[in-house]
């Protein structure tokens, strides 16, 4: 057992040190963990940015990705669908839930969810996208990258909250 192996499965850093204190009988402290697991988590990204290293990742476990970038190369528009989501939803495509979260992450972007609904009524999650507005232009961005994941399937119905800028059509 040491912090790498403990990182790698995402154990808390009171956690850490409290293993490693008790293993090897020592007294480590909260900045030395900290500073560990962070050089762990630089090494693993291989020098690039948390984001370029999510989407690289991403691709190669075969996740359908589109993004957008404003002129300084920041994410302005980020849809993800999981392969297993995808076979999903072409199997049960019928009704799509979109739910927008506000502002609650890391990058103060709002998060919008997109739920199915499958035929024994369980919901399974299609995906998400993270955003920077919430215009009808980006909703009719999201409702695009469905539509490129649904190929010729449309579904039933969708269900939202009236969020102002779903008025929208999916011909």
């Amino acid at each position: 057992m040491n912090i790498k192996e403990l990182e790698a499965t995402h154990t808390h850093a009171k956690d850490i040190r409290s293993l490693l204190n008790m293993k090897y009988d020592a007294h480590h402290n909260m900045t030395q963990i900290y500073n560990e697991t962070a050089k762990i988590r630089r090494e693993r990204l291989g020098g690039l940015k948390p984001m370029r290293w999510t989407l690289i990742e991403a691709q190669h476990l075969g996740y359908f990705i589109e993004c957008e970038f404003d002129d300084q190369r920041r994410v302005t528009k980020l849809f993800l669908c999981h392969p297993e989501s995808i076979r999903m939803l072409l199997a049960w495509y019928f009704v799509v839930l979109i739910d927008s979260t506000y502002k609650t992450n890391k990058y103060k972007q709002p998060l919008v969810q997109l739920i199915g609904v499958s035929l024994v009524k369980k919901n399974f999650n299609i995906g998400f996208t993270l955003i920077s507005d919430e215009t009808k232009e980006t909703y009719a961005w999201i409702l695009m990258q469905l539509k490129i994941v649904l190929g010729d399937r449309t579904p039933v119905a969708f269900v939202t909250d009236k969020e102002g800028g779903l008025g929208f059509s999916f011909q």
